[in-house]
């Protein structure tokens, strides 16, 4: 994907392209024109190749500043909103987190959802974690961050809960191959890209840490999770904390290693297992090497080690189907219907666990939802089918009747 191409392709009509991993856009010469870029200025910016209209990772927010006159206009906003509602009632959902608050304009985003999203109509709640990089008044004031999450918890409603969460993020995006990467790197040679340098993101991590603040860091490769890791070294031996809520997210290359230090650290993992199931074949061949590729989201060695895991979609990287990711983590297969690192394997137990209780609290609300009992919020979810009986390589097949938040019955309509 080039500029030149859809230049071809498109002529003087503007045209933007989203890849997979929404960490980078391809614009062609009409869309760059009608936003002003100034191509001049632009050469020789990080993350930002001005000759093929590639704007990736922290090139994406100079595009995305440009592109929000489009994207967050209210026609475009509240329709994709109005479609996400259904979207997460489709998947059974009853509680989700938004783990990226504000990566286009917090304000524009905060008023679109509580126009669309925060009703009584709509079923199920939002845990909101902020993205560091964008509450931060300008780039780097961490203290500046600090303050502005701490006033979001008087924003919260009875859809849309803030807390003393925050978003880190250490290296590029899975989809693209921008994750970094120990060696052995890359089979092509080339490597990744950090979101924060180390000396940034231990910068940044140290304000919230000492604030008390729960860290969820987005890690892709292994050198990503070392540097989460290392940090978080650091930090217990500055300033120890227990129950500190570090969570791991996304989890995709990591070392044996690696586990056991999550496990000693204290920290938690939040999963996306589902970039094993579409890419270990083609990532085994093109990409890490089948060593690597078939060991991506080494749940099963969470398990073993007693390190509390749960599963997401981060969607759209992942269909928004907790069954469907569920049943990932339980077979390991991947679309080519390879069973990929069997050792990794968890069980039906866990994996249901991972996408109730152990989500709910990582998340931070396990004592409101994940589970039925007396004192908590009556939320879950009816499907056509007990897990139980049909094992684990019925997961994905199950569907979703309804689902019950707050002990309101929506039901499903699959029309």
């Amino acid at each position: 994907m080039n500029r030149g191409l859809l230049d071809a392709v498109f002529g003087d009509r503007p045209a933007v392209i989203w890849q997979r991993s929404f960490h980078e856009v391809y614009l062609n010469t009409a869309m760059m024109e009608q936003l002003g870029m100034a191509e001049d200025a632009l050469r020789g910016r990080h993350q930002i190749d001005v000759e093929r209209g590639h704007f990736y990772e922290n090139g994406l927010s100079y595009a995305i500043g440009k592109l929000n006159s489009i994207i967050l206009s209210p026609q475009w906003i509240d329709r994709g909103l109005a479609r996400l509602k259904r979207l997460v009632h489709f998947g059974g959902h009853t509680t989700v987190g938004d783990l990226a608050v504000g990566i286009f304009s917090f304000d524009l985003e905060w008023q679109a959802a509580q126009r669309v999203l925060d009703n009584a109509e709509t079923p199920f709640r939002v845990q909101c974690v902020p993205h560091a990089a964008v509450v931060a008044p300008t780039p780097g004031d961490h203290e500046g961050g600090l303050e502005f999450v701490r006033s979001l918890v008087a924003r919260s409603t009875s859809r849309f809960r803030f807390s003393n969460k925050i978003k880190l993020f250490t290296d590029g995006a899975f989809f693209s191959q921008l994750a970094m990467l120990k060696e052995p790197g890359y089979l092509d040679g080339h490597i990744g890209e950090w979101l924060l340098t180390p000396e940034e993101y231990e910068s940044a991590a140290r304000v919230y840490w000492n604030a008390g603040c729960e860290i969820h860091v987005h890690c892709t490769g292994d050198l990503g999770a070392e540097l989460a890791l290392e940090t978080l070294a650091k930090l217990q031996w500055e300033r120890p904390r227990f129950d500190h809520g570090y969570t791991i997210e996304h989890f995709g290359f990591s070392t044996p290693e690696q586990v056991a230090r999550i496990k000693a650290l204290g920290a938690s993992v939040s999963a996306n297992v589902y970039y094993l199931h579409e890419l270990s074949h083609v990532y085994g061949e093109r990409g890490v090497g089948v060593e690597r590729a078939h060991q991506m989201a080494r749940l099963g060695a969470c398990d073993r080690a007693g390190v509390r895991w749960s599963l997401h979609s981060d969607f759209p990287m992942a269909p928004a189907l907790p069954l469907h990711n569920a049943w990932v983590a339980c077979t390991r297969r991947n679309c080519e219907g390879e069973v990929v690192g069997p050792a990794e394997r968890v069980s039906l137990d866990a994996a249901l666990r991972a996408i109730t209780i152990d989500a709910a609290a990582i998340l931070g609300l396990e004592d409101i939802t994940g589970s039925i009992r007396a004192g908590k919020q009556a939320d879950f979810t009816v499907l056509d089918h007990d897990p139980y009986e049909t094992g684990a390589e019925g997961l994905r097949d199950i569907g979703v009747t309804a689902t019950v938040f707050e002990g309101q019955v929506f039901p499903l309509n699959h029309e």
